[in-house]
């Protein structure tokens, strides 16, 4: 099978890489499965964090995915404008963050 380079290609942490056009059949093991909880007050780890910037090139809202004591996981977000700043700088992986249920069952990360 040739493979054209200029294909699109999702990259991320996964354990296999697709290209589209091609066998996209799985023979692998299923994932371990992990449970996502939809608000938690506490602290938590950031496993991976985003800045979503707007026109003016400053950041708007920071995104992170982030690892419970217990091994559950959450979904949060922060408009404050320090803690953006800290996810648009730095390598913000593995922090200590604490996260507060927010309206609408979002959870509301801080520093």
């Amino acid at each position: 099978m040739t493979i054209d380079p200029r294909s699109p290609c999702v990259v991320g942490t996964a354990r296999r890489t697709w290209h589209p056009g091609t066998d996209q059949s799985w023979s692998g093991e299923p994932a371990d499965t992990v449970e996502v909880v939809d608000t938690h007050d506490g602290p938590a780890r950031v496993l991976a964090a985003s800045a979503v910037f707007g026109r003016e090139g400053t950041p708007e809202v920071a995104i992170a995915l982030c690892g419970l004591d217990d091994g559950r996981r959450c979904y949060a977000l922060t408009r404050e404008t320090d803690t953006m700043s800290a996810v648009a700088a730095d390598e913000w992986v593995d922090a200590t963050v604490q996260l507060r249920p927010g309206p609408d069952g979002t959870n509301l990360l801080s520093l």
